[in-house]
C-alpha cells in the first residue's frame, strides 16, 4: 500500500474514532413557550441551606405582565424561569419567598467522551441576587454582580480535569431571594419581589465520540477530500 495512502487511512481512522461534539441536554433555559413548564430545568426551595432536596419543574415565566418589561426581554435563543407561573393580578402572584432557590439543570455526557475536556460559555441574568453556581460539586461562580436589566457574559466554564464526569451531571444556581421592608401590595408593584433566572448557552464542547459515531459534516467533508486527493495520487502513479 502506498505509504501516502496508509496515512490517509490512519488519519480517517482516527478522526471518525474522536471527534468534537456540543455537550448532550446542557441547555439554555426557556425551553418552551412562556407560561409553560420548563421540558429541563427543575426549581427548588429552602428557607436557610439545606443537602435535602425536592425539585420540580420550574417555569418559563409569562412576559405578557409583571416583572417584564423590567427583566430583560425574552429571546428564541433562552427565557426567563421563575417559580411560578407568572406574576401580577392575572396570576395572583406578586413575590417568591425570602431565601435560597435552587436551579437545577441535569444533562448526560455518554461513555466515550472524554470529560476533562468539556468547556460550555454562557449570559447570565438574575434576580434577585446569585449565591453561587455549580457543576457537579464544582463551585463556578460564587456570587457576583448580576442583574436583571440585562445579560452579563460571556462567561466560560472548563475544561477542568475532575469537574464533569461521564454519564449524568448537574448544573445548579443558586439565587438568593432578599426581603423587603413590607408584604407585596397588590396595588403597588414596588413590593413586588419574584425570583428568576436566565441562562443562554453560547456553545459548549466535549472531544472523544464513540467509534463508529457518524462524523459530523465537515469531517464528511474532509473525509470527501482525501479520497479525491488519493485519486489524484494513483492517476498520476499509473501515467
Amino acid at each position: 500500500m502506498h505509504r501516502i495512502t496508509r496515512l490517509f487511512l490512519v488519519s480517517m481512522a482516527l478522526m471518525l474514532a474522536a471527534s468534537a461534539a456540543p455537550i448532550p441536554g446542557l441547555v439554555s433555559t426557556g425551553g418552551s413557550a412562556p407560561g409553560t413548564q420548563d421540558p429541563a430545568w427543575q426549581w427548588f426551595y429552602t428557607p436557610t441551606p439545606t443537602s435535602m432536596y425536592s425539585f420540580v419543574p420550574a417555569w418559563v415565566t409569562d412576559d405578557s405582565s409583571y416583572p417584564f418589561p423590567y427583566w430583560t426581554a425574552n429571546s428564541a435563543n433562552s427565557k426567563w424561569i421563575s417559580p411560578q407561573q407568572g406574576y401580577g393580578s392575572l396570576y395572583g402572584n406578586y413575590a417568591d419567598p425570602v431565601g435560597y432557590h435552587y436551579f437545577l439543570l441535569v444533562y448526560n455526557i455518554p461513555a466515550g467522551y472524554d470529560p476533562d475536556t468539556a468547556t460550555f460559555t454562557f449570559n447570565l441574568a438574575t434576580d434577585n441576587l446569585l449565591n453561587s453556581m455549580w457543576v457537579n460539586s464544582s463551585l463556578v461562580m460564587d456570587g457576583g454582580v448580576v442583574g436583571y436589566g440585562g445579560m452579563q457574559g460571556p462567561f466560560t466554564v472548563g475544561p477542568t480535569p475532575g469537574m464533569f464526569r461521564n454519564g449524568p451531571n448537574s448544573l445548579v444556581l443558586i439565587i438568593y431571594n432578599e426581603s423587603l421592608p413590607n408584604p407585596p401590595d397588590p396595588n403597588n408593584w414596588f413590593t413586588w419581589n419574584p425570583v428568576g433566572v436566565r441562562v443562554e448557552i453560547l456553545s459548549s464542547f466535549v472531544e472523544g465520540a464513540p467509534i463508529g459515531e457518524v462524523p459530523e459534516p465537515g469531517a464528511l467533508y474532509l473525509c470527501a477530500a482525501g479520497l479525491f486527493a488519493l485519486g489524484l495520487l494513483r492517476r498520476r502513479k499509473q501515467a
